[in-house]
């Protein structure tokens, strides 16, 4: 039994005509006779009666085309599914990301790409860079946004693209003492009290080294992973704190928290950079992120 006779079947079923049926299927009238027979002999019945102007489909014949039709559905759906995933609408994802991509770039990211492929599975993990990256060797992951100090990624193991770029900045409490100063600088910092985010990354390596080119050390007081909870302990003025200009914009915007430049210390730049594995085989949902990944940041070159 082949599909080509169950949709000529349901063909001729549905116009009531082989001449009918043959117009629309292009096929001669003795072709579709045959396939019919052919399949009668297979089933053992008389899927038609035949009438001097039309056919209709017999009593046992009825009960067949039921068949036919969720067949046919069936086999229609199958191959519209394999199409969609084929083109990105199906399927899973797995992307790591730093705390601070995760909370402040990534959820409009995709919120938007959800509304474009609402059946595509998203599975995020959240991470330091350097675990991103372990991740991505051993398989866990398909994508990671890591953070890095240079827009240059040099592991050949690797394709990236910078996605996005911002500076690490001092803040404040707008009642903190520092702020009456006309100029920071980074002596002046390394007197306070300084709260300390990622000191096991390469963002704080960033930071002491601005310290160590004046031959300063920051007076750390306490060291936090967690980005929320150095915000809130700034805002209770316990100290001040270097984090991403991208994580604190909503502070700095409603003015509980302030922004102190610094006279004396270069931006300190970092750049989201999305990577993913060069051996990795990219389905239509994967293909179709990275593109969207890249068409949704300013910066991605």
């Amino acid at each position: 039994m082949e599909l080509k006779h169950l949709r000529i079947f349901q063909k001729i079923a549905a116009v009531k005509s082989y001449s009918l049926a043959s117009r629309d299927l292009y096929l001669s009238q003795p072709t579709l006779s045959t396939h019919i027979k052919t399949l009668e002999n297979e089933l053992g019945i008389d899927l038609f009666i035949r009438k001097k102007t039309r056919v209709e489909v017999s009593p046992i014949g009825q009960v067949f085309l039921q068949y036919t039709d969720q067949i046919l559905a069936l086999v229609d759906e199958a191959k519209k599914n394999v199409a969609d995933y084929k083109e990105g609408f199906h399927g899973t994802i797995s992307i790591v990301s730093t705390h601070t991509i995760c909370n402040w770039l990534l959820p409009d990211i995709i919120h938007k790409f959800n509304q474009q492929y609402p059946m595509v599975k998203i599975i995020l993990n959240t991470d330091f860079s350097p675990y991103g990256i372990e991740m991505l060797l051993k398989q866990e992951a398909h994508f990671a946004i890591i953070r890095l100090p240079s827009p240059s990624f040099s592991d050949r193991r690797f394709v990236s693209k910078i996605v996005h770029s911002d500076e690490s900045i001092l803040v404040a409490s707008p009642e903190h003492r520092i702020r009456k100063l006309e100029n920071v600088s980074l002596k002046d910092i390394s007197t306070e009290k300084l709260i300390a985010f990622a000191v096991k990354t390469n963002f704080w390596s960033q930071i002491q080294s601005s310290f160590q080119r004046y031959g300063l050390e920051p007076n750390v007081i306490m060291e936090l992973n967690d980005i929320h909870s150095v915000k809130i302990m700034v805002k209770r003025g316990m100290g001040i704190a270097f984090l991403p200009s991208i994580a604190v914009q909503d502070e700095i915007k409603d003015k509980t928290l302030i922004t102190l430049p610094i006279i004396d210390c270069e931006p300190i730049k970092r750049y989201s950079t999305f990577i993913h594995r060069k051996d990795l085989i990219l389905t239509g949902a994967l293909q179709n992120f990275k593109n969207f990944i890249c068409k949704q940041t300013v910066s991605c070159h």
